[in-house]
């Protein structure tokens, strides 16, 4: 019998959305990027991991995902 497909994909791990691009209630806290300064908006657990972070190492940056996909990418493609 077929399945609708999320119920074949139920147990397929969903990306999880790390901060929002507009501010709103579930993001309300301001951040830039550590790599290219656009402003992200994270939740207040990130926003709280984020300062203590920074508070031990201050070189301890987020990256929005695009940073972050560039960063990986150079990391796989060096010698």
């Amino acid at each position: 019998m077929p399945k609708l497909r999320e119920e074949a994909q139920i147990d397929v791990p969903q990306a999880e959305q790390r901060y929002s691009t507009f501010k709103n209630e579930q993001y309300p806290h301001e951040i830039l990027c550590g790599s290219c300064s656009t402003v992200i908006y994270v939740d207040d657990a990130t926003y709280e991991s984020f300062h203590r972070a920074v508070a031990h190492d201050p070189d301890n940056q987020i990256l929005c995902d695009n940073c972050l996909n560039e960063y990986e990418e150079e990391a796989h493609a060096a010698p």
